[in-house]
């Protein structure tokens, strides 16, 4: 005798094996950029940094100070702050080439956590990147301190974090220098801020699995005063500006 199956116990049975089949297809795994901001004890990072320094010239007019020096930060310790977030104790050394003894300069920390990177340094708590770290997303990069916040440089003070506004302008970059060559990399403008007396403009770039690569940093204060005799007319900054810096820091060694 044929026995008859019910159509709705065959639909039963399908249901069960496509869900049996669903549930061994991997899900494609999210990126969510962890890292571009890598930490972990004993990871250090060596720059050559590149520093011309504006101030006013002992004999009138505007003096530039070129300094050519080597920057090493490493990973030394962590621990829990209030929140329960794990920081990461970061020694600063500098030196002026390598012939020379390194020298301690700062200690600062670095963290992370599920949906922001942080660097704190001289007490000041910058907001360094967001995550999933997608172009075009934007942020406050002085979030957790007053950007009027005056810093003393060359004999005077500036403002320097005013106007800053971190924007993510790439993630499909490359970066070249001496034996070095990354892809991947993610390009972030932390300022872009532009007046007639102020000027603030810096960017920095991340490769995956090492972390800063590049920064580049220009802070200049203009009265047209001491450079041009109140007149500034149409100078580009390097020609008027009075007091400030200009900063450039390449990654040369890391592990």
């Amino acid at each position: 005798m044929r026995v008859l199956i019910p159509s709705i116990l065959i639909s039963l049975a399908l249901l069960c094996v496509l869900a049996c089949n669903k549930r061994v297809i991997q899900e494609p795994s999210l990126d969510f950029g962890y890292e571009y901001f890598p930490l972990a004890v004993g990871d250090f990072w060596e720059y050559e940094v590149d520093s011309f320094i504006y101030r006013p010239g002992q004999n009138g007019g505007v003096a530039i100070d070129s300094i050519q020096s080597q920057l090493r930060e490493i990973v030394v310790d962590t621990f829990r702050d209030n929140a329960n977030l794990l920081n990461f104790i970061v020694e600063q050394y500098t030196r002026r080439s390598d012939n020379d003894p390194w020298q301690v300069r700062n200690v600062l920390r670095l963290a992370r956590n599920e949906e922001q990177a942080f660097r704190v340094e001289d007490n000041l708590r910058f907001l360094k990147m967001v995550f999933p770290p997608n172009t075009n997303r934007s942020w406050p990069g002085t979030n957790y301190f007053d950007e009027f916040t005056a810093v003393p440089v060359a004999g005077g003070d500036i403002e320097v974090f005013k106007g800053w506004e971190s924007t993510i302008l790439s993630q499909e970059g490359t970066w070249q220098a001496g034996d070095l060559d990354f892809g991947e990399v993610l390009e972030i403008e932390i300022a872009d801020f532009n007046t007639f007396i102020e000027r603030r403009e810096g960017k920095e770039y991340y490769a995956k699995g090492v972390g800063l690569i590049s920064r580049s940093l220009t802070i200049f204060d203009t009265q047209c005063q001491i450079c041009c005799g109140g007149d500034c007319g149409d100078l580009p900054w390097e020609e008027k500006a009075e007091l400030g810096f200009e900063v450039q820091q390449r990654l040369i060694r890391y592990k």
